[in-house]
């Protein structure tokens, strides 16, 4: 199964901040976007992941990440402060690296980018209620192209409806 590298697939208001950070920074390009619980299976089956995608879903199959790379001959570049000049730009676009993330734990992930929740227009006002008319299509159709609901797409959909939630409660407290 190959990664998926259109961003339309990601879900409001990501989508435009993931644009926003890949126009900024000229020199990488997103690799992968929204990830289908097959994809995720089988990035865990070959321990690149340690989300399996139906009892720990990655943001990617919430559309809220993308995994990115450099134009040119080093793809994936060793120098960490190459990629800290990107993350800080992403961080500007509300954006949170995979680096600052997990880096802590032993698990490096320069490549990843995702959401941090937090709205960067002048109102602070975020637009989690299209995410959700965005994404009810694709977990509600299952691989097959049924309408039916897997386990691993209920847990999804509920952790996305939590998400939101916490959101929504957030944005109400510091108002």
């Amino acid at each position: 199964m190959k990664p998926d590298r259109d961003l339309n697939m990601l879900v409001e208001p990501f989508r435009s901040k993931a644009k926003k950070f890949l126009e900024l920074c000229p020199d990488i390009f997103c690799t992968e976007a929204y990830r289908t619980p097959g994809r995720q299976a089988e990035l865990y089956k070959k321990k690149l992941s340690h989300l399996d995608g139906v009892n720990k879903i990655s943001e990617h199959q919430k559309g809220l990440a993308i995994d990115i790379a450099f134009h040119g001959n080093e793809l994936y570049p060793l120098n960490h402060q190459t990629w800290r000049g990107v993350a800080d730009i992403a961080k500007e676009c509300g954006l949170d690296w995979g680096y600052d993330l997990w880096a802590h734990t032993g698990f490096i992930d320069n490549p990843h980018f995702q959401d941090n929740g937090k709205s960067t227009n002048n109102n602070g006002m975020h637009d989690y209620i299209s995410m959700a008319e965005e994404i009810k299509e694709p977990i509600l159709t299952n691989m097959e192209g049924e309408n039916t609901l897997s386990e691993g797409q209920v847990k999804a959909l509920i952790n996305i409806a939590v998400d939101r939630a916490v959101a929504r409660l957030i944005e109400k407290l510091t108002k």
